[in-house]
């Protein structure tokens, strides 16, 4: 009886090795990716969180330091307008916007953010006539109000109305990656006092959703203590008619700050 030998093609087992091999490293290039992608992705949705909330914190600065400020006296800030680039990500970019204007004298003017995000939704912080307001893609809401109007009633026939406005002057604009200065310097307080039969608060602004609601809460709460308030939320207008309409029973003190802020 004849035994027979099987015979090894080695060139093919060398073959299938490197076929395998081959696939092998696909596989861990394919994981390899994904793993990057979902990190990238993680990492930079929570770097734009971070940076937003930064960002909003500064906004809430710039508004406490701007209530009690005096002509001659400056303030300056840091505006972050990307956030710090996490581990193996991609280069920021130009992704932040700062920008002033007051200048058409037609407005409060004022100072703008805009983070174009790109994981995290786009938003854009504002500092307008005493508010901060943020923006988003479908809605926008104030996040601090003014102090734009305090009345004080000691129960008698006259009440005291404070009005406290804030007007940004200058323009400019600063776009890129890293951090942006921003310089806000008190110019004038302008002050005005008397009698009047009513105060009429007119609001000229684009965000008309944030303004109007606030306009609304105030409406409200001087209707409830009978102010004979009257609201046009067309023109963003609120009218103060004090406890008897036919009466000049409002003792008006007015402030209008002026503030020019500088981008370098």
């Amino acid at each position: 009886m004849k035994r027979g030998f099987m015979r090894v093609d080695w060139n093919t087992k060398g073959v299938s090795v490197v076929v395998g091999a081959v696939l092998l490293i696909g596989v861990l290039l394919a994981v390899s990716a994904v793993f990057y992608r979902e990190y990238t992705f993680y990492s930079w949705r929570q770097a734009e969180t971070a940076n937003s909330a930064s960002v909003e914190l500064v906004f809430f600065d710039i508004k406490s330091k701007l209530e009690d400020i005096s002509p001659g006296r400056s303030r300056s800030f840091e505006i972050s307008l990307t956030p710090t680039p996490p581990f193996l990500a991609p280069s920021a970019g130009s992704w932040g916007v700062l920008t002033v204007s007051g200048e058409n004298g037609t407005s409060s003017g004022y100072i703008q953010v805009d983070l174009n995000n790109v994981f995290y939704s786009r938003q854009s912080y504002v500092y307008e006539d005493g508010a901060v307001i943020l923006i988003q893609p479908e809605n926008e809401m104030m996040l601090s109000p003014p102090p734009l109007v305090v009345i004080l009633d000691n129960g008698g026939d006259v009440i005291r109305v404070y009005v406290h406005r804030v007007k940004i002057v200058g323009s400019g604009s600063r776009s890129g990656g890293g951090t942006c200065p921003l310089l806000l310097v008190c110019e004038d307080v302008a002050t005005a006092s008397g009698y009047s039969e009513n105060v009429v608060i007119r609001i000229n602004s684009s965000h008309r959703t944030a303004w109007g609601a606030y306009l609304q809460m105030l409406y409200a709460e001087f209707l409830s203590k009978g102010y004979n308030p009257v609201l046009n939320l067309e023109n963003l207008e609120l009218i103060i008619g004090g406890k008897d309409p036919e009466a000049a029973d409002i003792q008006l003190f007015e402030e209008n700050l002026i503030i020019r802020a500088h981008v370098p």
